[in-house]
């Protein structure tokens, strides 16, 4: 008799136990779903975010990009002016230089002249 109470007590244990383990098994399939549902949107948050982190980065770089264009621009127009302006000098130069040098020649023609004549 002992020994079948004892076989009753160790049925109703172990029941009891199984209970626990499903009720155990349940919880971590609960806590699982919610651990995957959570990195999911971790995931979509997180790449949300660096679709956003890129779009300001490309509208950085498209700023900057443009400030060295027309910075560019501007040093281009500075220096076509210039040599413009030392265009315009060597022309202006050469001219008088070959001018002084016409008028050297016609005095040294003149000059040659003379001492012919003499």
């Amino acid at each position: 008799r002992a020994a079948s109470e004892d076989a009753q007590a160790l049925r109703a244990g172990l029941g009891e136990l199984r209970a626990a383990l499903e009720r155990h098994r349940a919880e971590v399939q609960q806590w699982r779903a919610g651990l995957e549902a959570g990195l999911g949107r971790l995931a979509a948050e997180c790449a949300s975010s660096a679709r956003n982190v890129q779009a300001e980065c490309l509208g950085a770089l498209q700023q900057e990009t443009d400030r060295w264009e027309g910075a560019l621009e501007e040093r281009t127009a500075t220096l076509q002016h210039q040599g413009e302006r030392i265009e315009a000098a060597l022309e202006e130069r050469t001219g008088a230089l070959q001018h002084e040098a016409r008028r050297l020649e016609a005095a040294l023609e003149e000059r040659a002249g003379e001492l012919e004549a003499a």
